[in-house]
């Protein structure tokens, strides 16, 4: 089932390594790679594995096995009273039982999955832990090569350095690791195992031969078959007594009968076979779909495998979907597939429930929701209905001056909210609840922006067709002259830019989903931000639905609305100048609804609008988790 090599480098320093392949059962083997500072413990430790693993793992229980086996290696580490850090062992130990694999590691060893057109690091580079708290499994195909080091072979090799030698044999394989590790390892010890999973061709070819011979004796060996010769040896008898071509002839239809008979029997038994083989092979993906899903289920925090599992389940669902069999089955393991890939993901779902709920909404339809003095409003195409307040009656400020204009965006200014309209116009709806169309002072019109901002008493209109930033100081009642933000080779650089929040600095969401973060003063500065741990469906789905960001300087996360749900990110840093990067923390999604906007009344306390209602969702973080309450 497997070819395999080892490499071992015990020439430099006092670093010993080692490299064992064991097999413990037919179809049931174990891997073994290890460097160790403290030569003195290997020959006890590697004792102790063999001890726990013979005779004790087996194929019908093998990751339980394996599992018992690595507390009792857990054990035998935590006996020899020293440090991993001062023993500087590094070690992981495979088992494959058949296509099925499972492996653990402590330190700095790594594990690699090659692939014809790709390399998969199935270990955490990051995570160097300290005993064996972690079975990974997956599921091989034909010609997978795996590599196990004791050390990270990628910081010293290329995915085309194995790519390339991924056609040769597996011992050229690792001689062309071997080779360019040479140039980059001069001076250190390593243990490396590859091993080349293969399909037995001549198991295989031998099968189909057996099944072959096993057709015709099923044909051959019916009633029916007998009968027909038995008619043939009668009927050849008989002709003898008649005359010449009366024989020919009879003959001739008896041999023509005779094979448009054992044509029917062959198609028929054919079709059967055929059918009962494609069942059997159906099923094989049935139960193949919930062994990856299973797989998936135990793989959760490692990225790479779970993905893998994961994306096995979905092809043999597809599979299945296209021939229309066990469709009952298929909407339980989708089901299963969702909620594991929701949390994986960290998505969050609530109910919007009357207990929930905030403010009903009209026919009309709504633009946004906006907080002033911690009140909300909810923002119309003609109107704006608030303060919002749980018990009260909400009052319905319309705008008759619009005529045939309306609302495209709204912002708070201090106790005041700003309005762009459709026509590019801005409108301030003051605290008394009255409308004022406002005026630019050394402009003729407003720049054309579907995007208004706010900070202090000044407003910010976003131009997505210039992409620039658009700074507009508070004159009395009206407003000054623009002054454009962004330089013109920044504008290039950003792209297309989608959003803006802002809390000091300005947060700027590109049409990639990435973010980078503009700062005017003291001095001019863009810095692009890193994203960290970002889920798998962080990505624009839908074009249609609302894509927005929000903060404040009273905020310590960054919202995001993408494809109907609410990310929150946390910034690396309180200190709005020492922002460079935002990791993801969750992200939540309502059960029945689509979000129109959302209100942050404050961190961990959401308002949100969709089309029929206002609804409060409440959440916490813990070790950077969002939680929904």
């Amino acid at each position: 089932m497997f070819e395999t090599n080892s490499i071992t480098k015990n020439e430099y320093g006092k670093t010993k390594t080692i490299s064992k392949v064991i097999n413990l059962w037919e179809g049931l083997d174990l891997f073994i790679s290890w460097a160790s500072k403290d030569s003195s413990i290997l020959d006890y430790l590697l004792n102790k594995i063999l001890d726990c693993s013979i005779d004790r793992i087996s194929k019908n229980n093998t990751y339980k096995d394996f599992s018992h086996s690595l507390e009792h290696v857990n054990a035998a580490l935590k006996a020899t009273n020293k440090a991993l850090d001062d023993a500087k062992i590094h070690m992981v130990i495979w088992v494959l039982n058949e296509k099925d694999f499972l492996f653990s590691n402590i330190g700095k060893s790594s594990c690699y999955l090659v692939k014809k057109n790709s390399v998969v690091e199935i270990t955490d580079p990051k995570d160097k832990k300290s005993e064996f708290s972690f079975i990974s499994n997956g599921e091989l195909e034909d010609k997978d090569i795996i590599t196990m080091s004791t050390k990270r072979l990628m910081n010293f090799l290329s995915e085309s350095d194995f790519i390339d030698s991924h056609s040769k044999k597996i011992t050229k394989f690792n001689d062309s690791i071997n080779s360019i590790l040479e140039e980059e390892l001069s001076e250190k010890n390593l243990s490396i195992v590859s091993f080349n999973y293969k399909w037995e061709e001549e198991i295989k070819s031998n099968n189909h031969l057996l099944t072959a011979k096993a057709f015709g004796y099923k044909i051959l060996d019916t009633t029916f078959v007998k009968r027909v010769i038995a008619l043939g040896m009668i009927t050849k008898e008989r002709m003898w007594d008649k005359s010449k071509l009366l024989k020919t002839i009879l003959f001739a239809l008896w041999i023509i009968i005779a094979i448009v008979l054992l044509y029917v029997i062959i198609w028929k038994t054919v079709q059967t076979n055929t059918a009962t083989q494609n069942t059997e092979i159906y099923q094989q993906y049935l139960d193949d779909a919930k062994t990856s899903l299973r797989k998936a289920s135990e793989s959760t925090s490692n990225k790479d495998i779970f993905e893998l599992n994961i994306s096995k389940t979905d092809e043999l669902v597809w599979k299945l979907e296209e021939e229309g069999l066990f469709l009952e089955d298929i909407i339980k393991i989708k089901e299963t597939t969702a909620q594991l890939k929701k949390s994986f993901n960290g998505i969050e779902s609530f109910e919007e429930d009357e207990s929930k709920k905030v403010f009903s909404l009209s026919w009309d339809k709504t633009v946004k929701v906006v907080g002033v003095n911690n009140k909300m409003y909810v923002i119309w195409e003609k109107s704006i209905s608030g303060p919002i307040i749980e018990g009260k009656e909400t009052k319905k400020h319309v705008f008759d001056s619009l005529w045939d204009d309306k609302f495209i965006d709204a912002t708070n200014l201090q106790t005041n909210i700003a309005l762009i309209t459709q026509k590019w116009k801005v409108v301030v709806f003051s605290n008394n609840w009255n409308f004022k169309f406002s005026d630019v002072i050394g402009q003729d019109t407003w720049e054309k922006s579907n995007m208004i901002a706010s900070y202090a008493s000044n407003i910010y209109l976003i131009s997505k067709e210039e992409n620039q930033i658009y700074k507009h100081q508070k004159s009395w009642n009206n407003f000054n002259k623009w002054i454009p933000y962004l330089k013109k080779d920044d504008q290039t650089a950003i792209g297309s830019m989608i959003d803006i929040a802002i809390d000091w600095g300005f947060y700027i969401l590109k049409k990639d989903l990435t973010f980078v973060k503009f700062f005017s003063s003291p001095t001019y500065r863009l810095e692009s931000l890193v994203l960290n741990k970002l889920p798998e469906n962080y990505k624009r789905t839908d074009p249609d639905a609302p894509l927005k960001i929000k903060t404040r300087q009273d905020l310590n996360y960054v919202y995001m609305l993408l494809d109907n749900k609410i990310y929150v990110f946390k910034p690396n840093s309180r200190r709005y100048q020492d922002t460079k990067s935002l990791t993801y923390v969750g992200q939540v999604e309502g059960s029945k609804f689509k979000i129109i906007d959302f209100y942050i009344k404050h961190d961990w306390e959401l308002m949100i609008l969709n089309t029929s209602w206002i609804y409060k969702m409440s959440f916490e973080v813990s070790d950077d988790k969002l939680l929904v309450r």
